[in-house]
């Protein structure tokens, strides 16, 4: 994430992943979200938020992979 000192709001933000389809596609939605808001209104984006966007069903949900359920918490 690029973000400006001055004003605190997030200019770019880019991703790496690896993995399926929808893995790739909520990295990508979250990019998008991520640019233009401040970095407390970033944090507050939910998993839940981004699954329901793309309508992501429960078994392709990766945001709710094993590292997401280990930092549940973090990302809601």
């Amino acid at each position: 994430m690029k973000v400006n000192p001055a004003t605190g709001v997030i200019d770019d933000a880019k991703f790496k992943t690896f993995g399926c389809g929808s893995a790739i596609a909520s990295s990508s939605l979250a990019t998008e979200w991520l640019k233009g808001k401040t970095v407390e209104e970033a944090l507050a984006i939910k998993n839940t938020e981004i699954v329901a966007e793309l309508s992501l069903p429960p078994v392709k949900n990766p945001l709710l992979g094993a590292g997401g359920r280990r930092d549940q918490g973090r990302y809601r």
